[in-house]
């Protein structure tokens, strides 16, 4: 089981609502403050905002302390490249 804080410092049409492609493009809307999700993943995946104006890469680890941070970059960087063309 995960648990999310997502921070909503100030709420606009930009950022109100968030999917999640690997996930059947299901969203959430958010609202200003904290927002908790709690969900478990099941492999790394990626949000957008609704309008794909920003967004994010979460990758499933099993142990933060073992984690190779270049070898995560060069993953991101490989799905930003698959799914921005």
């Amino acid at each position: 089981d995960t648990t999310w804080l997502l921070n909503v410092v100030e709420l606009n049409e930009l950022n109100y609502r968030l999917r999640f492609p690997a996930y059947n493009n299901q969203g959430i809307e958010l609202i200003e403050g904290v927002n908790k999700l709690q969900f478990v993943p099941e492999f790394d995946f990626a949000y957008y905002s609704w309008k794909k104006d920003f967004g994010g890469f979460v990758k499933i680890v099993d142990d933060i302390s073992s984690v190779n941070l270049d070898e995560i970059r060069t993953l991101v960087d490989s799905y930003n490249d698959k799914n921005n063309n």
